[in-house]
């Protein structure tokens, strides 16, 4: 469980600092490493979350960034419910 769940929360700190920001270079990069350990470890969820916030980010559309970057714990925990890991 642990092996994608931890490291995701590792970046709640990070996350912590978007929500206030919302800086768009740093929540890109937020997006890309999130997306990266979806890909090391076959996890479309994340995968498809970056996508989101991705093309949220490009569009200008801070709603949606906001909202994607508002679900990062629920989407944890709905891994962790899944058992991923």
């Amino acid at each position: 469980m642990s092996i994608l769940i931890d490291p995701l929360e590792a970046q709640r700190g990070r996350w912590a600092g978007l929500t206030s920001t919302m800086d768009i270079t740093d929540t890109e990069e937020f997006g890309e490493d999130v997306r990266q350990l979806g890909a090391s470890h076959s996890c479309a969820p994340l995968q498809q979350w970056d996508e989101t916030l991705t093309n949220s980010s490009r569009d200008f559309d801070i709603t949606g960034v906001q909202r994607m970057i508002g679900e990062f714990p629920a989407a944890i925990d709905q891994l962790r419910s899944w058992g991923h890991g």
